[in-house]
């Protein structure tokens, strides 16, 4: 699940203009569709931190490299640990700018590249000026969009 929320934090990242200091995702639990929860973020010197609305004790740091390197700390006195996912995977964007993107799809290096399957794809609809609606392609991968929920990025 780690490796999942590595590529929406790096999704959201690009699609929030860089002036801005704050932003959140709203997304209903999987286990109870009536609650909702909210990932606050907010970037701290070279560093993001999120807050989720459901655990605020529970905080978690994350940064990016200029190598796609994710780094990753639970807490303000945890270890941190580097993820290099970004790394084995190829990013396919259907617009040059990450503001008019409507389709990201995360392919594995190593796998397939024509394989729809081996990949995940992310739909993103503008859904008001400062608010975008994130989801799993439901045509690529129908199971995996039952398990994630729809994710609303505002900023």
């Amino acid at each position: 699940m780690v490796k999942t929320f590595v590529l929406i934090f790096y999704m959201a990242l690009n699609i929030v203009p860089s002036r801005v200091k704050q932003f959140k995702i709203e997304v209903k639990n999987p286990a109870n569709q009536i609650e909702k929860i909210q990932l606050n973020f907010t970037r701290n010197k070279k560093q993001w931190q999120v807050i989720a609305s459901h655990k605020p004790q529970d905080t978690l740091y994350f940064r990016f490299d200029k190598a796609r390197y994710c780094y990753i700390r639970e807490g303000s006195n945890g270890k941190e640990s580097k993820a290099d996912l970004l790394t084995k995977v190829e990013i396919k964007r259907n617009h040059r700018r990450w503001r008019k993107v409507s389709r990201v799809e995360f392919v594995p290096k190593q796998g397939k590249y024509n394989d729809r399957k081996s990949g995940l794809v992310f739909a993103i609809s503008r859904k008001k000026r400062r608010k975008k609606l994130i989801e799993v392609d439901r045509t690529s991968a129908p199971e995996m969009s039952k398990a994630m929920p729809d994710m609303l990025l505002s900023w």
